[in-house]
């Protein structure tokens, strides 16, 4: 049986033997030793790799990622990288990430190379899905703002029904009155009696088929799908805030609800926050506490806080970000509220469907 150290030589030279062949692949990939399970540094990239994110094999071999990505960045990919050691199995998972050549959203697989029941490299695969969840954002939108046409449509038909059935009930209620003891002198107008209410029973029934089929209309939310709120979190402040100059505080836990949706309302509240704070913004999500299947998101920052119209809004909170926030938040039956934070600024309170579960 190799030691460890004569499979890492081995596995060196079929690393040499192997770029040769993915250069060749149009797929991203690279290539990780393992030196413990915190220590991650760069063995090699493929031509495909270096050509999608700017990075090349002379800038990261032998480096680990704090030696060449910035601090939020390196740490997320160090954390990925530490749980496909800790699973001892493939690691998938989405993440968004800006090196060098702008945000990039990715599908990710690492596989673990073992050697001595030892994890000593890590090969990734990863899959440019850009345009894909782009799609899923405007997706979103789109929907969020057929939805509340189509609410508003639905007031409107149920309006103009109410409206119309009062009328129609009292036009049919006076027939069947003036039909009571009504003596038929053979001039046919019992007959257009008949019709008349014959005619207004019919258009009540149009009237309730027609509110039958606009509620069958009605646009229902997103499916739920379980997401890593840790890594969501991880990505955004690592976009938001390369440089770590705020404390960003959020939990490791999973949720399920609509993923896209909540990567929507996260960014823009976060980005707001990281505008605004000073130094200090903290990110909760919990199961509300007194309504099963809702979620509550909280977004705090310590700065300047409400503006002093009433304080109405956070300072700098308006325009297209709130109003997407709102508005979805809105059309799925959750709520929105502004408060002021225990860091000193502004806290931003939503209500959204959606659950806590527990992380594999």
């Amino acid at each position: 049986m190799l030691s460890a150290t004569e499979s890492r030589l081995e596995l060196g030279n079929l690393i040499e033997i192997a770029e040769q062949v993915f250069d060749a692949i149009d797929v991203p990939i690279f290539i990780i030793d393992v030196e413990d399970e915190a220590t991650f540094r760069f063995r090699a990239l493929n031509r495909c790799h270096e050509q999608k994110t700017g990075l090349t094999n002379e800038l990261v071999r032998g480096k680990t990622p704090q030696d060449f990505a910035p601090a939020r960045t390196a740490a997320t990919l160090e954390r990925n990288y530490g749980e496909c050691v800790r699973r001892r199995a493939g690691y998938t998972y989405e993440e968004c990430l800006d090196l060098t050549s702008g945000p990039i959203w990715w599908q990710t697989t690492l596989t673990p190379t073992f050697a001595d029941g030892r994890i000593v490299a890590i090969v990734g695969v990863a899959f440019d899905i850009t345009e894909r969840k782009n799609t899923e954002f405007q997706l979103a939108e789109a929907s969020a703002n057929l939805k509340r046409l189509n609410d508003e449509l639905s007031v409107l038909t149920s309006t103009a029904a109410h409206d119309l059935r009062g009328p129609l009930r009292q036009i049919k209620l006076i027939i069947e009155m003036i039909k009571e003891d009504f003596r038929d002198l053979g001039d046919q107008k019992a007959d257009l009696l008949n019709t008349c209410d014959d005619i207004t029973a019919k258009a009540l029934s149009q009237i309730d088929e027609l509110l039958s089929y606009s509620r069958s209309l009605s646009l229902t939310d997103g499916a739920h799908s379980s997401a890593d709120f840790w890594h969501m979190c991880s990505d955004l402040t690592a976009l938001l805030d390369p440089l770590s100059r705020h404390e960003i505080a959020f939990p490791d836990l999973g949720v399920e609800t609509e993923t896209v949706v909540l990567q929507i309302i996260l960014r823009n509240l976060l980005d707001n926050a990281v505008k605004h704070a000073n130094r200090k913004i903290d990110i909760d999500i919990r199961d509300h506490p007194d309504s099963e299947g809702w979620l509550l998101l909280t977004v705090s920052d310590d700065g300047k806080g409400f503006t002093a119209e009433g304080q109405s809004a956070p300072s700098g909170v308006n325009g297209f970000g709130l109003a997407a926030v709102g508005r979805l938040i809105d059309l799925r039956g959750g709520d929105m509220k502004l408060e002021r934070s225990k860091l000193g600024g502004a806290s931003v309170i939503c209500r959204l469907p959606g659950k806590i579960r527990a992380k594999n």
